[in-house]
């Protein structure tokens, strides 16, 4: 019976104890909920000030506060500004730099496919010469078309492929 008194009294001194500190909780809860309205209200008003509202009832120290306030506000966003302002022109400078570098790439690659071009343009005249020279002891029914075909689609093919590469440098 003793056992059964002494958990009886643990348990209602429990009970009491937790009911306690509901109290004290929502008690807290209460204060603290008043303190962040309060913060809150207090902040809503400072925005407001900074926004150009509701400036009549401050007194002249609390302008001068507030204009302090707004020229630091604005030298930090003038010198984010500025930072921002210079990384992007740093990053273009770099681009710059590469699309020059690919740029010069592009004319050697031009020059020399028009070297190449030429060099095979004047292949087929030294060859057409010597053809001609043939073929001028041939009769004229042996004569074929066939080096005036290869040769104009060798100047289509070369025409095409420079200006591919001109757009592309373009």
């Amino acid at each position: 019976m003793e056992k059964i008194l002494e958990r009886y009294q643990r348990y209602c001194y429990a009970e009491k104890a937790l009911v306690e500190t509901e109290i004290q909780v929502q008690g807290s809860w209460c204060h603290e909920y008043g303190e962040l309205k309060a913060k809150i209200e207090a902040l809503q008003k400072s925005q407001r000030h900074l926004a150009g509202e509701q400036l009549d009832k401050l007194t002249l120290k609390e302008l001068q506060q507030l204009e302090q306030q707004l020229e630091t506000a604005l030298r930090k966003i003038r010198s984010k500004k500025n930072n921002v302002l210079s990384d992007s022109i740093t990053e273009l400078q770099r681009k710059e730099k590469a699309l020059q570098a690919q740029n010069s790439d592009l004319e050697k690659k031009l020059k020399e496919q028009k070297r190449k071009a030429d060099a095979l343009s004047q292949q087929p005249q030294e060859a057409e010469h010597q053809t001609q020279a043939h073929n001028n002891s041939l009769p004229p029914q042996l004569l074929s078309t066939d080096s005036n075909i290869r040769l104009t689609s060798l100047f289509w093919f070369l025409f095409s492929f420079i200006c591919n590469a001109t757009n592309k440098i373009l």
